[in-house]
């Protein structure tokens, strides 16, 4: 069983996984994808949005100067791009094709 520690977020790469915030009792933030969402969030205060909804860019900025990340990513194809970009990635559970991640830049 993998645990999230307490505090931690658990960012959603690259896409929006319906429904796991309200079974999760936890709000998620999307990285890198919008979709439908994107009116909306284009009329966020501009750290509200970096909060919720940071750019793919962002994320991986912020690990590379030594932020720690949890992330649910689907697809060995994001999470083979996520190791080229990330000096540390470590994959805490899959079932084959959704993957939780554990992510830091040292």
């Amino acid at each position: 069983v993998v645990h999230l520690p307490r505090g931690e977020r658990l960012y959603q790469y690259q896409d929006c996984f319906y429904g796991l915030d309200f079974y999760l009792k936890s709000r998620m933030p999307v990285v890198g994808n919008q979709g439908e969402l994107a009116f909306g969030i284009a009329k966020l205060d501009p750290a509200e949005r970096r909060l919720h909804f940071p750019t793919t860019a962002e994320f991986l900025g912020d690990i590379r100067q030594g932020a720690e990340r949890y992330c649910l990513a689907e697809g060995a194809g994001h999470v083979e791009g996520l190791r080229a970009q990330i000096p540390r990635i470590r994959i805490l559970w899959d079932n084959g094709k959704f993957y939780m991640l554990y992510l830091s830049g040292h």
